[in-house]
């Protein structure tokens, strides 16, 4: 069996986080890859966890990263990052309702490693998990 996957899962959504984290545990128990999850409401929340996990020496493997937040949102996240975790690889995943490719360019400019625009069904948002999982290196 794989390693235990971390993911921080970034996102104001209630109802978003919840299934974006139920797609990641579904597809991390197809794949034979646990997966640990956890979540933040806002960039700056985001900021902060990673900043405790830093210290720990526990980064997780992956931050999934919605764009339209309040108090901090993913763009200013994207360009805080690096200078919150100084000299630490880490990937940022952008998952936005956006689908301008102007805001697609602009956040992978920031950072991101790659863009997804948000899905609209269970099914496709258990898909997208299944992708990150295996695509990703996580």
């Amino acid at each position: 069996m794989r390693q235990q996957c971390h993911i921080l899962i970034v996102d104001d959504d209630p109802d978003d986080l919840h299934l974006m984290k139920r797609a990641f545990e579904k597809a991390g128990d197809v794949n034979g890859q646990p997966t640990f999850i956890e979540t933040a409401k806002n960039g700056l929340e985001a900021i902060s966890i990673l900043g405790v996990m830093d210290t720990l020496d526990d980064l997780p493997d992956v931050v999934m990263l919605d764009l339209n937040m309040p108090i901090m949102d993913g763009m200013d996240f994207l360009k805080a990052l690096p200078a919150a975790l100084h000299n630490v690889s880490y990937k940022t995943i952008v998952v936005t309702t956006s689908v301008e490719r102007q805001i697609h360019e602009n956040a992978l400019g920031a950072g991101a490693n790659a863009i997804f625009v948000k899905p609209d069904s269970q099914a496709e948002v258990f898909k997208l998990a299944a992708d990150v999982l295996h695509n990703f290196d996580v």
